[in-house]
């Protein structure tokens, strides 16, 4: 797939979100790839990686749009303008992931995915 691939990062938060969205198939489009991320079992290329070490803070929220569009904001990001269920927000290998105080494993996963692979879809 896309063995050689490197999206890099400076040293500016890049954010992502968990979104209720359609299905985009695997392309790579603008730096980023793009695939089919609302499937739990799909395989992805987990030899593309930012990095290999990533130190991973989780904090739960109870009002994840309000949280997640206020910490996009603060990095200049300018917020969501979709329905998110988790975010994430990273700078190398320091990554911040919000939840919800209940999430699913799906979401969590996802949002870890970020902290190694960056803006991958």
């Amino acid at each position: 797939m896309l063995k050689n691939f490197f999206y890099p990062l400076a040293s500016i938060f890049m954010m992502c979100s968990f979104a209720n969205s359609g299905d985009i198939d695997s392309i790579k489009k603008n730096n980023m790839i793009i695939e089919s991320w609302e499937d739990p079992e799909a395989k992805f290329d987990a030899t593309v990686r930012n990095v290999t070490f990533s130190t991973i803070q989780w904090v739960l929220v109870k009002d994840i749009q309000g949280v997640c569009n206020t910490e996009s904001k603060k990095r200049g990001l300018g917020g969501f303008n979709f329905q998110v269920d988790a975010c994430s927000f990273w700078n190398g290998p320091n990554c911040i992931i919000y939840t919800r105080e209940s999430t699913t494993l799906h979401e969590l996963e996802h949002e870890m995915r970020h902290s190694f692979q960056g803006n991958y879809h």
